[in-house]
């Protein structure tokens, strides 16, 4: 609005009416560009020397400290999302990690400022989300969950890009709606839905856990996060079936990749191997699920 004002201001207009703008339509049209166009690389190069400065300095000051060298890499890193970067560096500093309740807080804040506040579904979305993939409990404080920088960059490399798409992505792939349908058959129709975490998601779990579930649940399967918490971009799937072999149980363990060839990445292509052992790739994430599980039924988290 305050371009269109000083584009209007620089043509002589007193108003924006109909009959003013249609004598000068192109000129309005041409100088908006340019003022946008100024603006932005004004910002652009501000925003850049800032946080140039900022990262020097966190180098020679305090570039022993782990919760910035990652802070740091991550900035010097092309291929993440710069939007969610900035959003990190300006909401919390250099801050390692926040509390759950300051980082929802602060992202509802975020997509309002910018003019796009989220809806009711995302937001119960973002709190889901929140708590099963992007929080740890907080060892001094159990009852609290904290976000920590790297597990937020590795959320958006998966979902991204950093905007409210990347909260439908998600949505689509880590969560379901449940029906709370009214017992009285007349009041049908108004019905709602709850928003749960899928079924089979384990999260990061414990090598000997792992075991211990799958001889307790034979012939069911678990998506878990990669052992190396630099794996980003995939999701490990596991599941066990009877050996040929009396009272002995097989193991099988399986990739599924979040793969995009853009730059940084995009939401909306993912990589897998078939029964054959051929390489595949697919849009949608559930139905390569099932297919990679052949239909067993998943682990519940315990």
């Amino acid at each position: 609005v305050i371009l269109i004002q000083r584009a209007a201001a620089r043509n002589g207009y007193i108003s924006t009416s109909a009959r003013n703008v249609g004598k000068r339509t192109s000129r309005l049209s041409i100088n908006i560009a340019e003022l946008i166009i100024d603006y932005c690389i004004d910002e652009v190069n501000s925003t850049k020397t800032n946080f140039d400065r900022w990262i020097l300095g966190k180098e020679t000051s305090e570039g022993k400290d782990p919760g910035v060298v990652n802070l740091i890499a991550a900035f010097k890193d092309r291929n993440l999302d710069q939007n969610a970067l900035y959003f990190w560096q300006e909401s919390f500093g250099d801050q390692s990690e926040v509390t759950a309740e300051r980082f929802y807080r602060r992202i509802n804040e975020y997509f309002l400022n910018i003019n796009m506040p989220l809806s009711v579904t995302q937001l119960e979305a973002i709190l889901l989300i929140i708590g099963h993939l992007i929080s740890d409990p907080d060892k001094g404080k159990p009852k609290e969950r904290i976000v920590r920088f790297t597990r937020f960059a590795q959320f958006v490399k998966r979902f991204g890009p950093f905007e409210r798409k990347m909260i439908d992505n998600a949505t689509e792939t880590m969560l379901i709606s449940i029906v709370d349908s009214p017992c009285d058959t007349t009041a049908r129709e108004k019905s709602t839905y709850t928003l749960a975490m899928v079924p089979w998601y384990h999260g990061r779990i414990k090598e000997e856990d792992i075991k211990r579930l799958m001889k307790k649940n034979v012939g069911k399967f678990m998506v878990r996060e990669p052992m190396d918490v630099t794996q980003s971009n995939r999701f490990t799937v596991e599941y066990s079936k009877q050996s040929k072999r009396p009272g002995e149980i097989g193991y099988k363990k399986k990739c599924l990749w979040f793969f995009s060839e853009m730059s940084p990445p995009q939401f909306g292509k993912f990589k897998f191997k078939d029964r054959n052992g051929q390489r595949r790739t697919g849009k949608n994430f559930k139905e390569i699920l099932s297919e990679m599980v052949s239909h067993r039924e998943p682990i519940l988290p315990e």
